[in-house]
């Protein structure tokens, strides 16, 4: 299933009289299961699917269940950025061996064309996208954006109980408190909403978990938006970003699975 998330841009008028727009976040989201191809459960990859880089990663990987998940976040990637290449109007799409997911020195994925088949990192066009992909269970959940200035955070997490002390462990007293005046029946969804856009704010500012997550708050709202989203209000003035970044959530439950999305936007003056 894929869909067109948009988030209408902030405005704000500048000092001297002129007005200030931060980027309208339009993000194309995939979530994809093993059901997708056979050769996905079993670890193997699909025929056609991957570039000789990426087939010299696939066969350094030992353990299955990591495979899998690899694998399916790849087959998942690629048809999203093929949906992207078409919603942009482009009359030849790229094989999805041509497609290449790569990983950044910061951890973040990135995505560039091959321009043969030789399996030289030379011969590799990046392109300029912003994607996100996590695994959980048998799904993988991936996002791209293609706007300048703007990075997107995916997360996908199982609704499931938590360990003893994990929110006091890993949340803000603001999130503590969220979860404690949740009904029973909403607290483990609710913690998992917590924690899910934690990683996705994470994943967009590119630090992923190396910070404490009690340096940012992310409190789940009930207003569905026109897509069926809701609203995360978000808090990192702890984290000491740019004054210019701003940060927008959104999160749904979907089939017992919580999916979260967050966009960094470093924001423009537009005359």
């Amino acid at each position: 299933m894929s869909r067109l998330l948009i988030i209408v841009p902030n405005r704000r008028r500048r000092r001297d009289g002129g007005s200030a727009r931060f980027f309208a976040s339009v993000a194309l989201y995939l979530l994809q299961t093993f059901a997708a191809h056979p050769a996905l459960a079993t670890g193997q990859a699909p025929a056609g699917l991957l570039h000789p880089l990426e087939e010299a990663h696939l066969a350094g990987l030992r353990l299955v269940k990591r495979r899998r998940e690899w694998l399916l976040g790849r087959w998942t990637a690629k048809h999203l950025v093929r949906m992207h290449l078409a919603h942009r109007g482009e009359q030849t799409l790229p094989d999805l061996a041509a497609i290449v997911i790569g990983t950044a020195a910061n951890g973040a994925p990135y995505v560039a064309l091959a321009s043969s088949s030789s399996g030289s990192a030379a011969a590799l066009m990046p392109l300029p996208l912003s994607l996100s992909l996590s695994h959980s269970g048998d799904r993988a959940f991936c996002a791209l954006v293609a706007e300048p200035g703007v990075a997107v955070g995916a997360d996908i997490e199982r609704i499931e109980p938590r360990q003893a002390g994990f929110v006091e462990q890993f949340f803000t007293p603001a999130e503590q408190t969220a979860v404690a005046q949740a009904v029973a029946g909403q607290r483990q969804a609710i913690t998992t909403a917590i924690w899910s856009a934690k990683e996705a704010v994470l994943k967009a500012l590119r630090l992923g978990l190396r910070v404490d997550t009690r340096r940012l708050s992310c409190l789940p709202t009930f207003a569905p938006d026109a897509m069926g989203w809701w609203r995360l209000i978000l808090d990192v003035h702890e984290l000491s970003l740019s004054p210019t970044m701003r940060l927008h959530g959104r999160w749904r439950i979907d089939e017992g699975f919580v999916q979260t999305l967050a966009y960094a936007e470093t924001g423009t003056d537009v005359a």
